[in-house]
């Protein structure tokens, strides 16, 4: 997945997240809302009566409706005996509460929103209860919700609009100066092949020319090994700039796993004579990869294990249908490291790489060649006890 898809659903999701939360957040105000709109509406209910009612003497008589159309549940009097019914059930507790602190109340039954105050009339205290539905709350909370849902494509399309805007925006520079610098590579890379190959073969010249003495044989011998290497390090950096491209051709083919492996181990004992054993484990009879691509592949990781292994230790190679295993008996890599081990130009060890010969693009090109066929590469190491590379390649 590539950095522009990641970034980009990041900032989805993260849009996305904030909307679900800005949601949640305006029904939760929209639910108060509409209660506190209750309350008020029970609180005038209590204001009116204790203004009104009993007025000039004991307690009236409410009609079954209520005073002016106002619903009563229940009027009770400091001994607990009810004066005003109606058919809905009341919350004593709260009637008992009101009746004892004077306190008006509101409290709530799984149904009722309810509003409690406490009277005076000429007999003594009496309790007002009176209540509305929380059916209300929940109209207009569902209505909220409805809105919600209806605006939410939407919001997504524009979330998804704004994402894909903030992620151009800020990759576009980005993109650009990983475009020059891959361009940067490529070019030198390319211009760098030919005076090396003539710096290579002035060297052999002079390394062959039985006029010179010891000393400049030897000297021409190093400058010539320099080359090597040189021109080794200029081929990596191309290779890589072209999987930075897109542009690292992948032909597959059906690959004879036995006789494959072992032109690969047979070309690297040549590189480590008197190094470690390089044997060869369980393979399947064939794999559909690129030749060339799995040969260097295959190549680096055994070199590498050969570099850091002694030679009383063990480098084996093995292969199944979609997978090619070099485990060794080496030193083993810190865990600390592990996570970097495929970064262009990064040392585990830097003297030590350094003196054997390494680029730190090894393992880079490695991986390279495995996301190329959109395979996996894994490596697990421990110190002291050897290292197992997997480079997985589905078959197609």
């Amino acid at each position: 997945m590539s950095l522009r898809t990641r970034l980009t659903l990041s900032n989805v999701a993260l849009l996305s997240l904030t909307l679900v939360l800005l949601g949640v957040l305006l029904r939760g105000i929209v639910a108060r809302q509409a209660l506190m709109e209750l309350d008020r509406e029970l609180t005038v209910r209590g204001q009116f009566v204790q203004q009104n009612f009993g007025r000039g003497g004991g307690p009236r008589t409410a009609p079954p409706g209520g005073i002016d159309g106002l619903p009563f549940l229940q009027i009770y009097d400091a001994q607990g005996r009810s004066r005003v019914q109606s058919s809905l059930a009341p919350d004593p507790t709260a009637i008992k509460q009101t009746l004892q602190t004077g306190q008006p109340r509101f409290t709530q039954t799984d149904t009722q929103r309810l509003y409690t105050v406490a009277l005076r009339a000429s007999q003594g205290s009496l309790a007002f209860q009176t209540g509305l539905p929380l059916s209300r709350v929940g109209q207009q909370v569902r209505a909220a919700s409805q809105a919600l849902l209806t605006l939410l494509p939407l919001a997504l399309i524009l979330v998804t609009g704004l994402s894909l805007f903030l992620t151009d925006r800020s990759l576009r520079p980005l993109e650009a100066a990983f475009e020059r610098q891959k361009r940067f590579t490529a070019d030198a890379s390319h211009e760098l092949r030919t005076p090396l190959s003539i710096v290579k073969t002035a060297a052999e010249l002079g390394r062959t020319n039985t006029g010179a003495d010891e000393e400049s044989r030897a000297l021409f011998a190093r400058i010539e090994k320099t080359a090597d290497r040189t021109a080794s390090l200029v081929t990596n950096l191309l290779q890589l700039a072209r999987s930075d491209s897109g542009k690292l051709p992948v032909s597959c083919d059906t690959i004879d796993l036995p006789a494959f492996l072992a032109e690969v181990t047979d070309e690297a004992r040549l590189l480590f004579p008197g190094g470690a054993t390089l044997e060869i484990g369980p393979c399947a009879a064939t794999l559909h990869a690129d030749p060339q691509l799995l040969f260097q592949l295959l190549h680096n990781l055994l070199t590498n294990a050969l570099r850091h292994t002694t030679k009383e230790g063990t480098v084996t190679v093995s292969a199944t249908e979609n997978t090619v295993t070099v485990a060794d008996t080496g030193t083993g890599i810190a865990p600390e490291h592990l996570p970097h081990l495929t970064e262009r130009f990064y040392r585990a060890d830097t003297a030590r790489a350094r003196q054997g010969g390494g680029t730190g693009l090894g393992l880079a090109i490695c991986m390279a060649i495995v996301e190329a066929h959109s395979g996996k590469l894994t490596i697990e190491s421990t110190l002291g006890t050897g290292t197992i590379v997997r480079a997985f390649l589905p078959q197609k």
